[in-house]
């Protein structure tokens, strides 16, 4: 038996209806309004779930400060020109500013209004769809698909796209979005990194460099050039101030350039109630040099990083798998740059040079990752002791050819880092428990008096540099005591526990990528404890011989951690910072506690007649 065809076909007209809501609702879902930003304009702005954001951060904020009133979400709307609910706020509503000055004018917190032209384009979808449809003048076939609509400020131009509707004064800056094809959007030359930020973010900003450029060029080359005098400046020997400065032009040069190939910078803030993520990605021009580079960069091998270090407490770590082809390492070049210089390279030999070639780029082709970890001596804060480990295809190969790089490179590094060329010591070889160290005394690797107060400043007048190949691969080496590269050697053949297995560690690394070329951790607390001494030191004020020790016990156990990441994808970095909640509120409450010691020398502090003289106490506990 069949339906009664009226029947059938009632069903069959409810049966389209749903489709198309929920085809419709699926579209919505997939689209962003950033597809719909013109390329080079000046920035953007996503809020992709205002509602929901404002509450989970504003809650986090009232427990930092009690009483924090949070966003007012009518307000909001009402400042872009339309009545409360007039927007769905559990939707992404996007601010573009063609130029500028529509950036500024919304920082200054000015409103819309009927033909003003400095106030960014708002993008939205409608709380009320159908209403919002009804409420629209103007047939959106003419006029480039340009309608208009009443708001609370005056008459505002709208163009609908995918479900957003994009409102300005005037038409004319919609023109581009209405006709506006996916491959021309600012949306299609982001990182896939970029795009899911702008998609779960709390809030995500992208600027495009080249709007911004005429408004930072002259005072970034004005900061480049104090940087170079500065580096001139430092040099004690007069007779190498010609090739610092040469050295110096090189260098500089090419960072300047470097951020003039920038496209793009965009920036996202994501809370999920548990920890914080700040995000940071760099896009540069496909066609220059900085992106060819950036596509030679790899990762090698799979080892866990911090397999080398011991699980103690730490200041910070810093992991790198970053690996490009010998003749686009910036050792190599930086090298060759020096070699062409027949001044710089006086005192060695044709055949030094070249042997200095072929050992650094043997050097870059033969390790594929780096780390290292800067710790101090239990119960203190300073002075510091620092470790580090390389893997290598080869690693006694690699130990011999670092022993050559350093016989030669003093020189040369002295002439764009003053005060390098002072530090010419060779190591020694000796045995420690049967293992085979390189090892000097660090103080004694200098002649300079200045050079030398300053080394024993930051680690101790005693301390040693050891390096020590373990097993087939892997190299190490340590600033402390005797036992540095012992204890190093231990933990790689796992006879000590590993920084990489610490519960506090092994958290933070989980909130970053897997693939990631750099890696940072910092425990920030003993951070904030160490930066009344670094600022002292800073100024030359040196704690006298038998107060270098600064005491802490409650630096003995891994403390509150921030995790930033550095990822190459194409020509596209994509960077990271991360931080739980409590671990945030842990570094916020140690930085009001250092404000209030620095404040107040009575309680040991660094005010500013205090504690930074020479001739004042290091604002610590100090041992003998």
């Amino acid at each position: 038996m069949t339906d009664h065809p009226q029947v059938s076909s009632g069903k069959a007209i409810r049966m389209i209806v749903l489709l198309c809501v929920v085809s419709a609702t699926l579209t919505r879902a997939d689209t962003h309004p950033a597809k719909f930003v013109p390329t080079q304009s000046a920035a953007f702005i996503v809020f992709p779930k205002l509602a929901e954001s404002n509450a989970r951060i504003g809650g986090f904020l009232a427990g930092v400060k009690p009483g924090f009133p949070g966003l007012d979400l009518a307000e909001f709307e009402m400042t872009a020109g339309f009545a409360p609910r007039t927007m769905d706020l559990s939707r992404p509503i996007i601010l573009i500013a063609e130029r500028p000055e529509d950036l500024m004018r919304l920082l200054a917190g000015t409103g819309l209004s009927e033909g003003d032209s400095t106030w960014p384009i708002i993008g939205f979808m409608p709380a009320d769809p159908a209403g919002f449809a009804n409420s629209l003048r103007g047939d959106r076939t003419r006029h480039g698909g340009v309608q208009s609509v009443v708001g609370a400020f005056g008459r505002y131009r709208v163009v609908m796209r995918d479900g957003f509707a994009f409102v300005a004064a005037r038409g004319s800056t919609l023109a581009k979005i209405a006709r506006l094809s996916a491959d021309e959007s600012e949306w299609s030359r982001m990182s896939e990194a970029a795009r899911d930020d702008a998609t779960t973010s709390d809030v995500f900003v992208q600027i495009s460099m080249a709007a911004w450029r005429p408004l930072y060029e002259a005072k970034l080359q004005a900061v480049v050039e104090l940087m170079k005098l500065g580096i001139q400046l430092q040099q004690p020997d007069p007779a190498r101030i010609d090739q610092t400065r040469k050295l110096a032009d090189w260098f500089f040069s090419g960072a300047l350039d470097a951020v003039r190939q920038m496209d793009s910078a965009s920036a996202g803030l994501s809370f999920d109630g548990e920890r914080f993520r700040l995000s940071h990605h760099h896009t540069f021009r496909s066609d220059d040099w900085l992106a060819d580079y950036l596509r030679h960069v790899t990762r090698k091998g799979s080892s866990d990083a911090w397999r080398a270090f011991p699980d103690d407490p730490f200041l910070m770590g810093l992991s790198s798998n970053w690996n490009v082809p010998p003749e686009l390492c910036l050792a190599v070049r930086f090298n060759r740059r020096c070699m062409d210089d027949p001044e710089l390279c006086k005192s060695l030999s044709k055949d030094d040079r070249l042997g200095l070639d072929r050992e650094i780029s043997a050097l870059t082709a033969g390790t594929t990752a780096e780390e290292f970890v800067v710790t101090s001596p239990s119960g203190q804060l300073m002075p510091f002791r620092m470790s580090g480990s390389y893997l290598a295809k080869d690693a006694t190969k690699m130990l011999v050819s670092m022993q050559k790089v350093r016989d030669h490179s003093q020189e040369v590094v002295g002439s764009l880092i003053p005060g390098a060329a002072e530090i010419g010591g060779k190591t020694h070889l000796i045995q420690i428990n049967g293992l085979n160290v390189f090892q000097m005394r660090l103080v004694d690797a200098s002649e300079s008096q200045l050079v030398r107060t300053n080394i024993a400043n930051m680690y101790g007048a005693d301390a040693l540099y050891q390096e020590a190949a373990i097993g087939d691969d892997t190299i190490v080496y340590s600033i402390g005591d005797r036992t540095g590269v012992q204890k190093l050697a231990e933990v790689v053949r796992g006879e000590r526990p590993s920084m990489s297995k610490n519960d506090r560690v092994r958290e933070a690394m989980g909130a970053m990528p897997s693939d990631a070329n750099l890696l940072l951790l910092v425990d920030t607390q003993r951070f904030v404890k160490s930066i009344p001494f670094l600022m002292r030191t800073g100024i030359g004020a040196a704690p006298a011989d038998t107060a270098r020790r600064v005491d802490d016990k409650s630096v003995d156990a891994v403390g509150p951690l921030l995790g930033w990441s550095a990822t190459v994808r194409g020509n596209h970095i994509d960077c990271a910072f991360t931080m739980k909640a409590g671990d945030l509120q842990e570094t916020i409450m140690a930085f009001h506690q250092m404000g209030r010691t620095l404040s107040n020398p009575s309680t040991g502090g660094a005010g500013s007649n205090s504690g930074l003289a020479a001739d004042r106490p290091v604002p610590f506990a100090m041992g003998d």
